[in-house]
């Protein structure tokens, strides 16, 4: 399973909205995991277009297909790439080289 996943949030100001809700339900999903280290969500702001894009780690799928989320490839790190939830290793766990 190393699939990861995309949803736009929408725009900037308008993302906080969907952010909170995406929160609320990993927070869920986290408590009832059985290892919940490999659960994260990521987001980034895309400057030139002002939209918020959220990326699913691989053993979020179940959570990024319930909230309609599309696969993608793995986010590229870098210093817009933002932790919206997960363990507090989830940059060490997803992101090794970095």
């Amino acid at each position: 399973m190393s699939t990861w996943y995309r949803k736009d949030l929408g725009e900037a100001v308008a993302a906080s909205e969907p952010s909170r809700v995406l929160r609320e339900a990993f927070h869920i999903a986290f408590l009832k995991a059985s290892d919940p280290k490999e659960l994260a969500i990521f987001t980034r702001h895309d400057l030139r277009t002002n939209r918020v894009i959220a990326y699913f780690s691989p053993a979020a799928a179940p959570l990024a297909e319930r909230f309609g989320a599309t696969p993608c490839e793995r986010p590229v790190l870098d210093e817009g790439l933002a932790l919206l939830a997960g363990h507090s290793d989830s940059f060490t766990i997803h992101f090794p080289e970095g």
